[in-house]
């Protein structure tokens, strides 16, 4: 009888609480607002803050950083989805490699 593989559960997990915490810090747009970095760097060149040249570079630039580190944390999701599709859901004794055949 195969018994549930521990390592693919334990992905599964992972991957809940990655979705989680990626949708949390609004890595992913799950309502369409664009991309954090937008809306995190739009105040920094508001009328009602600062504005220059200088709070333009400062605007783009935390713009770039954030949408790359939101990029970062989106692509775990791709890595953790392969490493679940290449383990098998089930620890069967009997599917392991050099393991005879089962008659």
């Amino acid at each position: 009888m195969a018994n549930a593989n521990k390592k693919h559960q334990a992905l599964q997990r992972l991957k809940e609480e990655v979705n989680k915490k990626n949708t949390e810090l609004a890595f992913v747009d799950v309502m369409g607002n664009g991309f954090i970095g937008d809306t995190l760097s739009s105040g920094i060149n508001a009328d009602d803050t600062w504005t220059s040249k200088l709070a333009d570079d400062q605007a783009t630039e935390v713009k770039t950083e954030v949408n790359h580190l939101a990029g970062v944390f989106r692509s775990l999701i791709t890595l953790i989805d392969d490493a679940i599709r290449n383990t098998p859901e089930t620890d069967d004794a009997n599917d392991s490699p050099g393991s005879p055949a089962p008659q």
